[in-house]
C-alpha cells in the first residue's frame, strides 16, 4: 500500500512557525479533526486535507497536538470546517466525535520537528461533546439545514427543489377573424387581435344608414322609386293608397288616393295595407286592439309621417308592420301598448320626439329590422329614452340610437338613455348606440345583446340591475367625460343580475370597464385599453365573478379594485403598462374580498401588484409580476395568501411583504432583482424603515414557504421580524444580505433545506 505525505503548519505562542511532517496511512483520509490540548483547555478544528501545508495555531509550546483522521468528507460526518464549539452533554443535539479511521499524536515538545505516532482515543477526548449542527456555519458554507429523525442535520449536497418560472398566460384573441367591415388591430408586439368597428360619422341623411360594420353611410333599403308609391307592395291583400298631394275626393285606389292617413285607416281596417306615397303625411293615429294593418312607405327618405304638436304618437294596439318611412315629431313617435299588440318596423327612421322615441309596454311585442332613432328634442330637463320596453318584448336586428354628445355639456340631454328595459325581454343584434347618459339600462329583465357598439355615453354603456343577460361581441369606447369627476362605467352589473359577457373590448372608459355590485357574472375574452378593468363595490347581495382570458393595456390607476364581500375567479389575465404618473397605482387591490387567480402576468405598475387589506383572501397560481413597487403585499390583519408557482422581479422595494396577523402558504416562489430600499412613504407599512427585501415576514404572521429562491436582490433576501415562519427547500444567494432578522431567528426551526450562500453581505441574524 502506498503512502502520501501532508504538511501542517504549527504556530507557537511566540508566533514562530514550525512545519510538522507526519505520515498518512492509506487509504488516504479526506478530512481530519486537529485537537490542541493544554492543561486548562481543549480546542477543536475541523480541516479538509489537501496538498498545501495547514496552519495550526497553538496556545502554548507545551500543547499536545492530536490528529483524528477520517476516510470521508466532513460534510458526511456533519462537521463544518473551522472551529468546533464544545457543548455540555445535556445540550440538545450534543454528540461525541464521530468514529475515527486513524489517530496520530505528537510529542509534547514543539521546539523541534517530531514524528507522529499512532495512539488510541484518550478518555478525555472520548468525553468531548460537540454541537450537532451550527446553523449559521451550515448556511454560510452552502449547506442546508434539515431534520433527520427529529435531529437537526446539515446537508452539504442538498439541491433545493427550486421553482420553475411559470409560463406566461396565453394572450386572449377576440376573434379568429374579424366580422365583415371591422378592422383588425394588433396590440403591442403583435400578440393580440382586436376587431374595431368603423368610426362613427357625425350623422347620416334620411334614407341612409351606418350599421355596426359600415365604414360609411349606405342606402337604407331600396332606392326611392320613380313613381309616388313603393314598387314592392303585397299582391294578395287589399291595398289602400294615400297621397297628401292627390286631388280631393279620392276613393283610396292607386288612381285616386285618399288625402289623409286617418281616412285610409277607416277603410283599411281590420286587415288591410296602407300604401303611403312620397311626401309628408300628418295624422294622429290609434289602432283598435283587434285590428291588423300595415303601413308601407315609398322609401324612408321621402315618406314622412309628421305628428301634430303635442300628439302622444302612433298608438299601436293591434297587429301590423311599418316599413320604409320616417316618423317625425310629437311627444313620442310610436307607442305599442298592451297584449296582444305587436308591431314590426322595417327600415324606419324616428326623429324629433320630445319625451322619447318608441315605447313598448303592457305585454306588447316589437320586432325591428333597421330601426334608427335620432335627434330627439326634449322640452324640459327630464329623462327620456329613445326606446323604452316595460313588461314587454323587443327583438331587433339592426338598431341605431343616436343621442349626440352634447350631454357632455351637462344640459338636459344628458339624461337621455338609449334603451331602457323594465321587467322586459329584449334580443338585440347589430346595435349602435352613441351619446347620452346611458346606452342600455335593464332592470329585472332578460337581455341578449350581440354585435354592439356603445360609445360616448356620459355614465355607462350597459347597466343591469337584477335579471339575466348574455352579451357577445361588444365594443365600448370613449365613455365618460375626460377631466370631470364621475362614475363612467362600461358594464354596471348589480342587485342580483346574472349572466355572461363573451368577447368584449373596452377603450378609453374614464372610470372603469366593469363594476359589479351583488351580481353573478362570467366574462371571457376581454380586452381593456386605457381604462381600469374592474371594481367590486359593497352590496348586501353576495356576488361571484369569473374572468377568463383578459388583456389590459394601460389600465389606469388600478386593474382590479375589489372591496367588501365578493368572490372573483380570474384565469389567463395579462395586464401591463400602468401609467407612470399615477401614484401608488395597484394591479389588484383587495379589501374584504376573495380573489382566486391562475396564469396571471402583470407588468410595469407604480404601486403594488397585489395589495390585500383587512379580511382579504388571495389565492394565486402561475404568476409573473414585473416592475411594481411591491410585488405582493398583505398589509393588514385577517388577510391570507396562498401562492403557487410565482416569479416576481424588479420590484422597487419588496417582492413579497407579509404583514402582521395573517396567514401565508407559498410554494415555488422566485423573487429576483428587487431594487431600492423602502422609504418612509409606506411601501410596506408594517415595517417602513426596514430596508428593501425580496421576502419580508412581519410579526405574528403564520407563514410557510416551500421551495423558494431569492436571488440578485439589491438589499436583503429574507427579512424576518418575528415568527412563526418556516422556509423549506430554498436558496438565498446574490443578495446584498442573505438573511436579516430584528429578533431572535431560530434557524434550526425556521429554515429547512435552505441554502444561504454567495451573498454580498454577511449573514446578519441571531441564533
Amino acid at each position: 500500500m502506498g503512502r502520501r505525505w501532508a504538511g501542517l503548519w504549527l504556530l507557537t505562542a511566540c508566533h514562530s512557525t514550525v512545519v510538522v511532517d507526519f505520515p498518512v496511512v492509506t487509504p488516504a483520509p479526506l478530512s481530519a479533526v486537529v485537537v490542541v490540548e493544554a492543561s486548562d483547555r481543549v480546542d477543536l478544528r475541523a480541516l479538509e486535507l489537501g496538498g498545501a501545508p495547514l496552519p495550526i495555531f497553538s496556545a502554548r509550546p507545551t500543547d499536545t497536538l492530536t490528529i483524528l483522521y477520517y476516510g470521508r468528507p466532513l460534510s458526511e460526518l456533519q462537521l463544518v470546517p473551522g472551529i468546533l464549539p464544545l457543548v455540555s452533554e445535556d445540550e440538545p443535539g450534543a454528540r461525541p466525535l464521530p468514529p475515527t479511521q486513524q489517530i496520530l499524536a505528537s510529542d509534547p515538545d514543539f521546539d523541534s520537528v517530531r514524528s507522529f505516532k499512532e495512539v488510541e482515543l484518550s478518555d478525555r477526548l472520548a468525553r468531548l461533546r460537540i454541537a450537532g449542527v451550527v446553523p449559521q456555519q451550515c448556511l454560510q458554507n452552502g449547506g442546508c439545514l434539515d431534520q433527520v429523525e427529529g435531529q437537526l442535520s446539515c446537508d452539504w449536497a442538498c439541491q433545493p427543489n427550486l421553482p420553475l418560472p411559470p409560463a406566461s398566460p396565453e394572450v386572449p384573441r377576440l376573434y379568429q377573424q374579424c366580422p365583415i367591415g371591422y378592422s383588425a388591430r394588433m396590440l403591442r408586439d403583435g400578440e393580440l387581435l382586436v376587431c374595431d368597428p368603423p368610426p362613427r360619422l357625425a350623422s347620416c341623411a334620411p334614407g341612409e344608414w351606418q350599421g355596426a360594420g359600415d365604414a360609411e353611410c349606405v342606402a337604407d333599403g331600396p332606392a326611392c322609386p320613380v313613381g309616388r308609391f313603393s314598387t314592392s307592395l303585397p299582391t294578395r291583400r287589399r291595398l289602400i293608397y294615400v297621397d297628401p298631394d292627390a286631388a280631393p275626393g279620392g276613393d283610396g285606389s292607386a288612381a285616386a288616393p285618399f288625402l289623409g292617413l286617418g281616412e285610409a285607416l277607416n277603410v283599411a281596417l281590420p286587415d288591410g295595407v296602407v300604401a303611403l306615397s312620397k311626401g309628408e303625411h300628418t295624422a294622429a293615429l290609434q289602432l283598435p286592439e283587434t285590428a291588423r294593418v300595415d303601413l308601407i312607405g315609398a322609401c324612408t327618405a321621402q315618406t314622412i309621417i309628421g305628428l301634430p304638436a303635442g300628439d302622444q304618437g302612433l298608438a299601436w294596439r293591434g297587429q301590423g308592420e311599418l316599413r320604409d318611412l320616417t316618423i317625425r315629431g310629437a311627444v313620442r313617435a310610436l307607442r305599442v301598448t298592451g297584449s296582444p299588440a305587436s308591431a314590426t318596423l322595417r327600415r324606419v327612421l324616428v326623429e324629433g320626439g320630445s319625451e322619447g322615441g318608441v315605447l313598448v309596454e303592457g305585454g306588447a311585442r316589437l320586432i325591428a329590422e333597421r330601426l334608427r332613432i335620432r335627434d330627439l328634442r326634449p322640452e324640459a330637463p327630464t329623462e327620456l329614452e329613445l326606446v323604452a320596453v316595460t313588461t314587454s318584448t323587443l327583438t331587433a336586428r339592426g338598431l341605431i340610437l343616436e343621442m349626440g354628445t352634447d350631454g357632455y355639456r351637462l344640459r338636459a340631454p344628458e339624461a337621455r338613455k338609449g334603451l331602457e328595459v323594465i321587467q322586459g325581454t329584449v334580443d338585440l343584434r347589430e346595435v349602435v348606440i352613441v351619446g347620452g347618459l346611458q346606452g342600455i339600462a335593464a332592470d329585472q329583465s332578460r337581455v341578449v345583446l350581440e354585435g354592439a357598439l356603445l360609445q360616448e355615453a356620459k355614465k355607462s354603456g350597459f347597466r343591469a340591475a337584477g335579471g339575466q343577460f348574455l352579451l357577445r361581441d361588444l365594443t365600448m369606447r370613449d365613455l365618460g367625460v375626460p377631466g370631470l369627476a364621475g362614475d363612467a362605467t362600461g358594464l354596471e352589473l348589480r342587485d342580483g343580475a346574472a349572466g355572461r359577457v363573451e368577447r368584449a373590448s373596452f377603450r378609453a372608459v374614464f372610470n372603469r370597464s366593469v363594476r359589479v355590485e351583488g351580481a353573478n357574472v362570467t366574462l371571457t375574452d376581454l380586452v381593456v385599453e386605457q381604462a381600469p378593468v374592474m371594481q367590486i363595490a359593497p352590496n348586501a347581495i353576495p356576488c361571484r365573478t369569473r374572468f377568463q382570458r383578459l388583456h389590459a393595456e394601460q389600465p389606469g390607476k388600478y386593474g382590479f379594485y375589489l372591496t367588501q364581500g365578493c368572490e372573483v375567479e380570474a384565469d389567463d389575465v395579462w395586464m401591463r403598462g400602468f401609467p407612470s404618473g399615477t401614484e401608488n397605482g395597484d394591479g389588484v387591490y383587495l379589501n374584504g374580498s376573495t380573489l382566486v387567480g391562475r396564469r396571471w402576468s402583470l407588468e410595469d405598475g407604480t404601486g403594488g401588484g397585489f395589495v390585500a387589506w383587512p379580511d382579504a383572501t388571495l389565492e394565486l397560481e402561475d404568476l409573473q409580476l414585473r416592475g411594481f413597487k411591491v410585488g405582493i403585499g398583505l398589509f393588514a390583519t385577517g388577510s391570507s395568501l396562498t401562492l403557487r408557482r410565482a416569479r416576481i422581479s424588479e420590484s422597487r422595494a419588496v417582492g413579497v411583504c407579509l404583514a402582521p396577523d395573517g396567514l401565508a402558504r407559498i410554494e415555488d416562489l422566485l423573487v429576483e432583482r428587487t431594487g431600492l430600499p423602502i422609504t418612509e412613504d409606506g411601501a410596506c407599512p408594517a415595517e417602513q424603515s426596514a430596508g428593501g427585501a425580496a421576502l419580508l415576514v412581519s410579526a405574528n404572521l403564520d407563514a410557510q414557504v416551500l421551495r423558494f429562491e431569492l436571488r440578485d436582490n439589491r438589499d436583503t433576501g429574507l427579512l424576518v421580524f418575528d415568527g412563526p415562519f418556516v422556509g423549506v427547500d430554498g436558496s438565498i444567494h446574490g443578495n446584498g444580505i442573505g438573511v436579516r432578522s430584528t429578533t431572535r431567528l431560530r434557524l434550526a426551526e425556521q429554515l429547512v433545506r435552505v441554502r444561504v450562500y454567495d451573498n454580498r453581505g454577511d449573514l446578519a441574524l441571531e441564533d
